[in-house]
Order: C-alpha cells, then sequence, then structure tokens
C-alpha cells in the first residue's frame, strides 16, 4: 500500500520560495560575474538589448519546471527519500 504523506500548502509554498531563491542567486552570479556584455556595451541600452536575447531566463525557467515535476511526482508516491535526495542536489547549487 502506498502512502501519501501531505504536506501543508504552507511547506509547499516554503519550498518554492526556496527554489526560486536559488534560481535567482543562480541567475545574479551569472549576470553579475560571469556574463561578459556589461563590460562591453556602451551604454545600458546595448546591455538591455543584449540581455533581452539572453537565453538565461529561458534556462532557469526549465530548471523551475524540472523542480515542480519532481514534487508532483513526489506527491503520487510514498516518501523514499527521492524527494530528499533531488532537492538536496538542487539547493547545493546554491
Amino acid at each position: 500500500m502506498i502512502e501519501i504523506k501531505d504536506r501543508s500548502e504552507e511547506e509547499e509554498e516554503e519550498e518554492k520560495d526556496m527554489a526560486d531563491e536559488a534560481l535567482t542567486g543562480l541567475m545574479g552570479y551569472v549576470c553579475d560575474k560571469l556574463c561578459r556584455y556589461p563590460c562591453v556595451a556602451s551604454s545600458q541600452e546595448q546591455l538591455d538589448r543584449i540581455c533581452a536575447g539572453c537565453r538565461a531566463e529561458e534556462y532557469a525557467s526549465r530548471i523551475l519546471d524540472g523542480y515542480n515535476a519532481v514534487n508532483d511526482f513526489d506527491q503520487t508516491r510514498e516518501e523514499t527519500g527521492y524527494r530528499k535526495h533531488i532537492m538536496g542536489r538542487f539547493m547545493e547549487v546554491k
């Protein structure tokens, strides 16, 4: 028999906030420390145009979608530690 462990909405929202915070930190690091264009662009307008074409937002969205898929999957199965393992790996990126 599969036992589904109920999590409160507050716990789910807290986990989503943690994931969003981790991705925001990652995006900030990539943009501020790794991107070469802030040093190359001659104006803020030029930098804004360059940033508009950046695919980093798309990749962050994919990561968040994957995170949500893991959580949705977990809600249909017994708590086996898989979700904790994935979340642990996800949070190591921070």
